[in-house]
């Protein structure tokens, strides 16, 4: 049984402005460590829910970097935002809008038929 807790930082970009900034992590995790059999090793697997939090390993001696950096990857959220209040990037011209306003028109509609607004008619 290891029991672990991740107190650090990391340096990630915002998912929605783009900008980088420092993200706190604070996490704990209990790891089962478990030997692997022969048998083991020559069927694939097939884990359930409460077998997630195992590990297995091979030989007598447990590299713990493998373990850590999983751990690590677990404890990042999906998605990475500066702060709640980001307003991420203009749409059109891509200014941080956290920084100022875009001087971009604003366009109303639909997307899809926007495109329409550019279509000539012959006649007129």
């Amino acid at each position: 049984m290891l029991h672990g807790a991740l107190y650090g930082g990391l340096s990630v970009r915002c998912d929605r402005c783009l900008e980088p900034f420092d993200l706190e992590l604070k996490d704990e995790f209990h790891v089962y460590l478990v030997m692997r059999t022969p048998a083991q090793d020559e069927a694939d697997l097939e884990l359930l829910d409460e077998e997630m939090e195992v590990d297995f390993v091979a030989g007598e001696t447990i590299d713990l970097d493998d373990v850590i950096r999983e751990q690590i990857y677990l404890s990042v959220p999906i998605r990475c935002v500066c702060k709640t209040t980001c307003r991420g990037l203009c749409s059109q011209c891509g200014a941080n809008l956290n920084v100022a306003p875009c001087r971009c028109v604003g366009q109303s509609g639909h997307p899809a038929f926007l495109k329409l607004e550019k279509l000539k008619v012959q006649g007129e």
